[in-house]
């Protein structure tokens, strides 16, 4: 082969290439927008100042400048400088989503700031235009979270998600904090515990989609294989298996272990996260049921409500809206 007919024939694939990548970054920048309309269409609040897309030749790397998010109803909303989105151009179903240092977050008529030194997700979703998620992994480094009184930081967060295998419309859910640490007010002792980890399978009522934009598919049942809080020399494992009922109030039972909950409540009143008086209460209750520091509580839900034995200790969670 001459070099004459080599260079023909790179400059051909270099030529391809290229009008390869630009109908990807315009095919990417018209799905951005539709997602936008059809998300404002279904009462999202979704606005961003300005969007760039960037990466020739070999990725798809778009920012949203300005972006708010809000749900339907506005139960919440979240504010940050910037949003990204990063993909190979050869992998367009396998996204990095990357978040800023600063983030503000409003919730119930409050407003919060978290600051991280690093916060990152990769997302992989089923080729194919619905889009449905396969699995995903969530690390933020060094969060902090401050309200407008109470604050909350952690070495490390995890989150991980991925199918239920033999389970249609499952996932496996992994919840990590890493030496997490609450200060319920300005100048409270910090409630801190080593770590809190929790294992979960949660079957939804429809596919993790595009269409969940639109109308998230209902919670049907949550199986706690493990969930953990280990608070000093005292821990409690909670484990359990609840279905959604009417209007999606939970059903089942919660086992609840809890190892030295003396040491545990102790650490609750001094923080101020439980009163003295009603701490009192709960350790007259506790010594009727254990004579030792260890206690094995259920916990029942049906009805509506949620039960210890006998006792209603009242209205049972609710595992979605109901509808």
């Amino acid at each position: 082969m001459t070099p004459k007919r080599l260079f023909l024939i790179v400059l051909v694939l270099a030529a391809l290439w290229s009008g390869y990548w630009l109908a990807g970054a315009q095919g990417a920048k018209v799905a951005i927008g539709r997602l936008q309309e059809n998300m404002q269409a279904s009462g999202w609040e979704a606005d961003w100042s300005d969007v760039a897309l960037r990466g020739f030749p070999n990725r798809f790397d778009v920012t949203l400048d300005e972006p708010a998010l809000a749900p339907p109803g506005g139960d919440w909303r979240w504010t940050a400088p910037f949003f990204q989105v990063l993909s190979l151009s050869y992998k367009p179903h396998h996204l990095i989503a990357v978040w800023p240092n600063l983030q503000t977050i409003e919730l119930g008529g409050e407003s919060a700031q978290l600051r991280s030194d690093r916060m990152r997700a990769s997302v992989v979703f089923v080729p194919g235009l619905a889009l449905e998620l396969d699995h995903a992994a969530l690390v933020v480094e060094a969060p902090r979270l401050q309200g407008d009184t109470a604050s909350a930081r952690a070495r490390e967060l995890r989150l991980a998600i991925r199918p239920t295998p033999g389970r249609e419309n499952a996932r496996d859910i992994g919840i990590t904090a890493l030496e997490p640490r609450v200060t319920p007010y300005p100048g409270a002792p910090d409630v801190a515990a080593r770590n809190v980890r929790a294992d979960l399978a949660v079957t939804l009522g429809g596919p993790l989609d595009r269409s969940a934009l639109s109308r998230a598919p209902r919670v049907e049942r949550v199986e706690i294989r493990s969930a953990t809080v280990e608070l000093g020399q005292s821990r409690l494992r909670v484990t359990g298996d609840l279905v959604a009922g009417r209007d999606a109030y939970a059903e089942g039972d919660l086992r609840l272990v809890v190892e030295d909950w003396r040491a545990m409540l102790d650490a609750a009143v001094a923080s101020g996260l439980v009163p003295q008086r009603t701490a009192e209460q709960i350790r007259g209750a506790m010594g009727l049921l254990s004579s030792g520091e260890d206690v094995d509580l259920t916990l029942t839900f049906a009805d509506g409500r949620t039960r210890l034995g006998p006792v209603s200790l009242g209205p049972a969670p609710r595992l979605g809206s109901g509808d």
